[in-house]
């Protein structure tokens, strides 16, 4: 979608359709009966409001002399709830407040445009992205003809991406637009490509954000009627970035004056971004002359004064007119378009067309050469104004993550009977629950990427255990459940795990798991590690839970003789054993000289290096299991019990 801020003159056409009038007593009744394309005019009194009137029909409400009253200065007045209902109009009809002066609505003039949309806040909820957005002063006679995000718009993308679109009149006589787009809709040839940038531990989504309105114009100014109406379009954008784990804003006020009483100037074109995107812009303004008049140059410098401006203008072209009109009936409109571009964020200050060059048509309607009156010499300069906010500046709305943990500790692989005690060498098992339910938003993938292991045992005797397994590790083991979202981990209740030693009969541990989820926003889905590419890091949240451990002295040489691991402290009572082993060999030794048996002697050699070959051999599981180790990352506790429980 193209980025700009349009306004559009063209003339304007509406149906007609029934009469009404409406009373502070019965404005709800008539709202509701009236169908699409009735006039409701309002008595003159106060129209108290305690709900707002939802309208979604096309109608138009006109009273001069109507005064709608509500609580507050947010409170909503008028709510316009589809697209039937956007286009309804207001005119001539006052708001306010208790106690407080009341507001009108701004009257639409021919050369001041004044379009704007800034976002409010950014929410997600039930799997949608709620945006609220302010969309500047209400105007009299003007109506909401769609709206976009990014490449979505809401006449032809709703309800399938796009939702609740509420188009509000305030009690500041201030407009609102609020709308939301499906979360799993974000991105994706099928959703409203969104632009997404993946980062390490969040999720940027960016996109423009538009409004267009047409209103009906009738006034140069409060004193001068134009003598020939428009229906003016007119455009408003922002850009959106919302982090989750920034907005560009773009009003277009123009403001034209001219010298010349015979010529009548209307901006019709305000289109931000029109060649770039970003700030290389289009201005169109447009030229009314009655025939025989018309703009003979087809060329010319725009001028700007230099102090109005409020950011840099790194370049503006000349402006061109289009071909002169001819052929016309004397007091027919003689319609010119004058063009130009520019480069600048901000559009704001005082521009001119220099050197309007009035000129006669050559031929009348009849083919035949103009009669024309006396031509003022000087040529016409037309003087006006442009009002837009910085839209090269970014806003960041960020969003925690939509996520939130918590974790239990099982005493089997059922996951059904909480435990929170557990003896050296039995299996405890861990699940990490990931809730979405405030934010409704859908995971394709949770994973715990990072494993931290404290205690208050000793654990200097001991490698660290497990730590970085967002590539994977042997000697862990995690699951992901979509449907149930949840993580199920393993672990087997080992020496090295609770740095068991026989100085104690019980460890308190802490194990922190770092979880990390990908969020299913209609992008492309990458898995961690396939094909070398990694998973948007969307969010990384800790967790914690804490369980215990007991055990005896026999437990843990127990434990280190069936390799459930062994204790720093077993060290020692390892070398006694291999102490009593060369003494057990050696009284085999005596015997056998004893009874002079040298076979026997061979066999008792034989029997103490196999018990030796065998020690080494579990000596080396236990050094194998004692390598096992937590490292840095989110938050999961365990206790193990003893002393801590």
């Amino acid at each position: 979608m193209q980025l700009q801020g349009t306004v559009l003159a063209a003339l304007a056409s509406y149906v007609a359709g029934a009469e009404l009038t409406a009373s502070p007593a019965n404005l709800q009744a008539i709202v509701a009966s009236a169908a699409s394309g009735d006039t409701i005019n309002l008595e003159a009194g106060e129209y108290a409001i305690s709900d707002p009137i939802v309208v979604d029909k096309k109608i138009i409400v006109k009273g001069a002399d109507a005064l709608f009253v509500v609580s507050d200065l947010a409170a909503p007045v008028f709510a316009f709830g589809n697209m039937e209902g956007y286009s309804s109009t207001l005119d001539g009809i006052s708001v306010g407040t208790p106690g407080a002066e009341a507001c009108d609505l701004a009257e639409p003039y021919a050369l001041q445009a004044n379009f704007s949309i800034e976002i409010m806040g950014a929410t997600v909820s039930n799997n949608k992205v709620n945006l609220r957005t302010d969309v500047g002063i209400w105007h009299n006679e003007r109506k909401l003809n769609d709206f976009y995000f990014a490449d979505c718009h809401y006449a032809v993308d709703h309800p399938a991406k796009l939702t609740g679109g509420v188009y509000k009149l305030l009690g500041n006589c201030r407009s609102e637009l609020d709308f939301s787009v499906a979360f799993d809709k974000l991105g994706g040839d099928d959703g409203c490509g969104t632009t997404i940038e993946d980062f390490a531990t969040f999720t940027s989504y960016r996109a423009q954000v538009e409004a267009q309105w047409d209103e009906y114009v009738e006034k140069v100014d409060d004193e001068n009627l134009l003598r020939l109406p428009v229906t003016r379009e007119g455009n408003a954008v922002t850009n959106l970035l919302v982090q989750i784990d920034t907005v560009r804003n773009v009003a277009a006020t123009i403001n034209a004056q001219y010298e010349s009483a015979e010529i009548e100037a209307a901006i019709n074109l305000v289109d931000v971004g029109f060649f770039d995107g970003w700030n290389h812009s289009k201005i169109r303004l447009e030229i009314h002359l009655p025939a025989p008049f018309t703009i003979s140059n087809s060329a010319g410098v725009v001028g700007r004064v230099e102090e109005s401006f409020e950011a840099e203008v790194s370049a503006i072209s000349e402006y061109v007119v289009d071909e002169s009109c001819n052929g016309q009936a004397v007091g027919d409109d003689c319609i010119q378009n004058v063009v130009f571009d520019i480069v600048a964020c901000d559009l704001t200050g005082e521009y001119s067309l220099n050197e309007l060059m009035i000129a006669c048509q050559e031929t009348d309607d009849n083919g035949n050469p103009a009669v024309c009156p006396d031509i003022q010499s000087d040529p016409a300069t037309v003087i006006f104004f442009i009002d837009t906010n910085n839209f090269c500046e970014v806003e960041e709305f960020e969003l925690d993550a939509l996520f939130e943990l918590s974790i239990e500790v099982f005493d089997s692989d059922t996951y059904d009977n909480p435990e929170t005690i557990f003896d050296l060498g039995s299996m405890s098992y861990w699940q990490i629950t990931v809730d979405t339910s405030l934010s409704g938003v859908s995971l394709y993938n949770a994973e715990v990427t990072y494993v931290e292991r404290t205690t208050d045992g000793d654990c200097s005797g001991f490698a660290d255990y497990l730590g970085d397994v967002s590539e994977g590790n042997p000697e862990f083991t995690q699951t992901y459940d979509p449907a149930a979202q949840t993580i199920s981990m393993p672990h087997q209740v080992t020496a090295q795990m609770a740095c068991a030693t026989s100085d104690r009969t019980g460890n308190a541990i802490t194990m922190n798991y770092t979880v990390l989820v990908d969020y299913d926003d209609g992008s492309a889905r990458r898995r961690r590690s396939l094909d070398g590419m990694n998973t948007r890091d969307a969010g990384e949240v800790a967790v914690d839970q804490e369980a215990g451990v007991r055990y005896t002295a026999e437990d843990l040489a127990q434990a280190a003789a069936v390799g459930a691991g062994a204790a720093a402290g077993a060290t020692a009572a390892a070398h006694e054993e291999e102490s009593n082993m060369m003494l057990i060999g050696g009284a085999i030794a005596a015997i056998l000289l004893l009874c002079c048996c040298c076979c026997c002697f061979v066999v008792a050699g034989i029997v103490v290096m196999r018990r030796r070959s065998a020690k080494k051999e579990e000596q080396s599981i236990i050094s194998h299991q004692s390598a096992m180790g937590f490292s840095d990352g989110g938050a999961s506790t365990m206790s193990f019990g003893g002393n801590k429980v």
